[in-house]
């Protein structure tokens, strides 16, 4: 692989951190359209977003073990993972009737923070349907699996939403990519990201970027031997 990249959802998009040997840039990006102008050959994308969903054929449920999986691995922490929805929960159009379908065919209603990021997961199903060749890049992962992982499988401290929990990630980062704490306070003292982040959105895809440079041939799937979901694409968190 040549450019490692990580990506995690924002107020009004996404944030994307681009890295390589050489070097490493970011951006604001309201779609994930944007990543068609941006994405070169020998490149890997880790998305905080399920990529491939469970769903049903003729009235059995295909489900989905990576959620379950994480939460077991990260213990306390792991109600930072929610339940994906079906796939024909998707474009309902309000929680009420999303959180029905998905008992339909799930038996367990949606959450409202699983609701929250439905129109996260819209614009990466939309991606995925009109950029095939690309999407078999594109993988999910999670931000406090990847950084358990990069800690030795050490549970950290403190939570991303203080200050403490910020130092505490940008200093395991900087152990595995020394410029980590540069890209960070560039991003965070960048107009753009002021208006549309939060200092954890700018650690989570700082985060899968590092993740993804540092694993490089060693990423592994939750589970081992992910089903195919409602597109085709492995039901995986890889971290």
């Amino acid at each position: 692989m040549k450019n490692f990249i990580g990506i995690d959802g924002c107020k009004g998009g996404w944030v994307m951190v681009v890295l390589s040997v050489e070097s490493f840039y970011y951006k604001f990006m309201p779609a994930l359209s944007a990543i068609n102008r941006e994405f070169v050959v020998n490149s890997r994308i880790l998305i905080d977003m399920p990529v491939s969903l469970p769903y049903a054929i003729n009235g059995t449920l295909i489900s989905r073990d990576s959620d379950f999986l994480a939460r077991r691995i990260l213990g306390k922490k792991g109600a930072s993972i929610f339940n994906s929805p079906c796939f024909e929960a998707l474009y309902e159009n309000n929680y009420e009737a999303a959180s029905r379908t998905n008992y339909l065919h799930t038996g367990k209603k949606l959450s409202k923070q699983t609701w929250n990021i439905m129109p996260g997961i819209r614009d990466v199903d939309r991606f995925v349907a009109s950029n095939r060749i690309i999407s078999h890049f594109l993988l999910e992962a999670h931000p406090e699996l990847s950084l358990l992982r990069l800690n030795n499988m050490t549970p950290l401290k403190h939570s991303k939403k203080t200050p403490q929990g910020i130092v505490e990630r940008v200093e395991i980062l900087k152990k595995w990519y020394p410029l980590s704490e540069i890209i960070f306070f560039e991003m965070k003292q960048s107009d753009i990201f002021r208006k549309t982040t939060s200092d954890d959105d700018l650690v989570d895809a700082l985060v899968l970027a590092i993740l993804n440079y540092v694993r490089k041939d060693n990423l592994e799937s939750l589970p081992l031997q992910p089903k195919a979901g409602h597109n085709g694409l492995p039901m995986a968190i890889w971290w």
